[in-house]
């Protein structure tokens, strides 16, 4: 298995293929083309891992993707992270896995400190899992998350249970924010993505991007589908926890001092801007909410408009220091977690201690 960032020559021959012992660094494209393949807890996923030959901040970017969709849809996006010297990693999760077993005891990891009878559902605890092991496996120790659509969940749930592992978090026309939801209201968002262009853009002439995004977009999903009943389920929590992240952002950032932001667009169909925004005033979470001109996809359509401000954002981000309150929380918490996948045993949740007795 090839992980992490490739240096040495003959890691280079081997991965990218190439022909001769040369001092190069593979571009963009050709680590696009090379994927790692990594054993998740919950099946073998597509994980892109792409470090540009100079990086202006050792901290990568995690892209969580959008419902159905994989790494292809998002290619420009972590092309203009690349190119502004930003590692990037994104996961194009497991359609065929394992169920969560009732041994791998996750009862208190997953305990919500915020709400304690509520349970994470299945399908995005799965996902924030296999965020969790791609950094383990990597062995990065934190990252900077940029969640779009679904993905909000599944990496706000990760930050929950491993928030040393998150230095920032900036949620892009997020699930989990909208005050009330229906099937019928979801099913009407959903289906609003196919229709005309936003209004907020009718001026503004469809770019190749656009385009290419377009067509990536089909081809994720017509691979995302191949097991409906997944899909279902993971719909099925985007419209539950369809408050979820109210009480948890806040949370985040008050006791971790997890740096928290988010974007929504003018004309998102599936998450209005004008509902977010009413629970994004009644959280007090945001750093900035910009009704930006776009639908929901924006950011893989226009990665040159909003990725900027993202990095902006972040940038600003990592100038902060946690309080003396926020270190101490982190410090005495009653353990950290570390999600292992072992081969023929499973998912490992492991158990630091504070007084140096390590526990599988």
């Amino acid at each position: 298995m090839t992980v992490g960032y490739y240096q040495g020559n003959i890691t280079y021959m081997e991965k990218f293929g190439f022909q001769e012992s040369r001092e190069l660094h593979p571009s963009f494209d050709e680590q696009f083309e090379h994927p790692d393949e990594v054993r998740l807890p919950f099946g073998t996923a597509e994980v892109g891992d792409f470090t540009p030959e100079s990086l202006k901040d050792e901290v990568p970017v995690y892209l969580g993707q959008g419902w159905g969709l994989g790494l292809e849809t998002y290619k420009p996006a972590m092309r203009q992270l690349y190119e502004d010297g930003r590692r990037v990693l994104s996961i194009a999760h497991p359609r065929y896995d394992s169920a969560l077993d009732s041994s791998m005891n996750v009862k208190e990891l997953t305990a919500n400190p915020t709400e304690p009878s509520k349970k994470y559902p299945t399908a995005e605890l799965r996902k924030a899992f296999n965020i969790l092991e791609v950094l383990e496996e990597k062995e990065i120790k934190q990252v900077d998350a940029i969640a779009h659509s679904e993905s909000a969940l599944n990496v706000v749930y990760a930050a929950m249970m491993y928030p040393e592992k998150f230095r920032s978090i900036v949620l892009f026309n997020p699930a989990g924010m909208m005050k009330d939801e229906s099937w019928a209201r979801l099913m009407k968002g959903f289906a609003g993505q196919s229709g005309p262009r936003p209004e907020s853009l009718k001026d503004m002439p469809v770019t190749e991007t656009e385009r290419e995004v377009g067509a990536a977009t089909m081809r994720d999903l017509k691979k995302y589908l191949l097991n409906p009943v997944r899909g279902y389920h993971e719909v099925a929590a985007i419209k539950n926890e369809h408050y979820a992240l109210s009480d948890l952002l806040p949370y985040l950032r008050d006791k971790f001092g997890i740096n928290i932001a988010m974007i929504s667009t003018e004309d998102d169909p599936v998450f209005p801007h004008a509902e977010v925004n009413e629970a994004v005033k009644s959280s007090g979470v945001s750093t900035f909410m910009l009704p930006i001109p776009g639908g929901h996809g924006r950011i893989g359509d226009a990665p040159e408009e909003i990725m900027p401000i993202i990095e902006k954002q972040l940038e600003e981000f990592a100038k902060k220091e946690k309080t003396p309150e926020q270190k101490k929380a982190l410090a005495d918490r009653e353990y950290q977690s570390g999600v292992r996948y072992v081969p023929g045993e499973g998912l490992k949740i492991s158990r630091y201690i504070k007084e140096g007795n390590n526990a599988e």
